[in-house]
Parts: structure tokens; C-alpha cells; sequence
């Protein structure tokens, strides 16, 4: 999730963090970013609207990042499965090691994946 744009604008779901077609999480994915983005939007208001909503954006941004990134490294992975792995290959090279390398510690197999993507439960 780097920022190339300006101004009051955000990014969700596949615009931000595509994931492979057959990995079936982008929507997943999208609905968990309007519940938490709404979440902290709210308690930006709540909290009397103190600094601009931008930081609203941003703090949900950082919240997002960690779990959007494992879902999309495993898309990477079980896109190499799923269409060879010369199509996916080019997305998995354009990852820092060390992160590929955490998740797939992490992540040892499909099913603890799934699990953690299963898992999540919204805030309120």
C-alpha cells in the first residue's frame, strides 16, 4: 500500500490490494476494508473530528496493511499453483525476501492461511 496519489482520496479492496481471481478473497477483502475504514472514520467524528480525516485514512491504512499483505503474498502463491508458475512469478519477485520469507514461515501451509483469513472479525 505506497501512495502515489494526492489530495482526499483512498484506494479499497482490488484498486489497492489485488489478489488472484481464483484465490477468492478480493471481495472478502473489499467488504473488510468499508467495515474498518467506517469504523475509524467514525471514531475520527466521535472523537470531535480533531485533525483532518486524512489521519482517519491513514491510521486505517496501517491497520489494513499487515492482513491485506499476507492475503495477497497468498494469492501470489496459489496463483503459481493454479495458472504455472510463470504468471505468478513476476509478482512474487517484486516482494521484499524478507517479507516473502515471514509469510511462508508463517503461513507453512494452505489451510493456516485460510485459517487466518477466516478468522478475522470485524471491529465495532
Amino acid at each position: 500500500m505506497q501512495a502515489t496519489w494526492g489530495g482526499p482520496v483512498t484506494l479499497a479492496g482490488d484498486a489497492l490490494h489485488p489478489v488472484i481471481p481464483s484465490f477468492g478473497q478480493g471481495a472478502n477483502l473489499a467488504m473488510e476494508d468499508a467495515q474498518t475504514l467506517a469504523v475509524e472514520l467514525r471514531t475520527w467524528r466521535q472523537e470531535g473530528g480533531e485533525g483532518s480525516p486524512a489521519d482517519a485514512f491513514r491510521r486505517w491504512e496501517a491497520q489494513r496493511l499487515p492482513r491485506t499483505r499476507e492475503a495477497q503474498i497468498g494469492s501470489f502463491i496459489s496463483g503459481t499453483r493454479s495458472y504455472g508458475k510463470e504468471k505468478a512469478a513476476k509478482s512474487l519477485q517484486e516482494l521484499d525476501p524478507t517479507i516473502l520469507a515471514a509469510h511462508q514461515e508463517r503461513f507453512h501451509d494452505q489451510s493456516a492461511l485460510t485459517d487466518f483469513l477466516h478468522e478475522w472479525e470485524p471491529s465495532v
